[in-house]
């Protein structure tokens, strides 16, 4: 694979193909997927954890269940709300993707 023709050909099996020293990215190489957060209150045993621990994502209502703050968390709140669904004892809160 010698001279640009061999690197172009490399490149394009990644999806990603250098376009005058910059990159350009296929538009199927990376899609914009959503995170969205929600509770199950089926299960929810209202314990608080997560309006506790997470405020900036839940708050409680008055009857004790959570309610989510943010549905679409993004950036560091993902990281949170990966932790919000880990200590969540009744199992009941789940981050999903979501395909824009």
């Amino acid at each position: 694979m010698g001279g640009a023709g061999g690197r172009v050909k490399r490149w394009r099996a990644y999806g990603r193909v250098p376009d005058n020293r910059r990159w350009s990215f296929h538009p199927l190489s990376h899609r914009e997927d959503a995170m969205k957060l929600s509770v199950n209150l089926d299960r929810c045993i209202k314990a608080a954890e997560c309006s506790t621990y997470h405020a900036e994502l839940f708050r409680a209502r008055d009857d004790g269940f959570p309610v989510v703050v943010v549905e679409e968390p993004a950036g560091d709140q993902i990281e949170d709300a990966e932790d919000a669904v880990r200590v969540c004892p009744g199992n009941a809160i789940s981050l999903s993707r979501e395909e824009r």
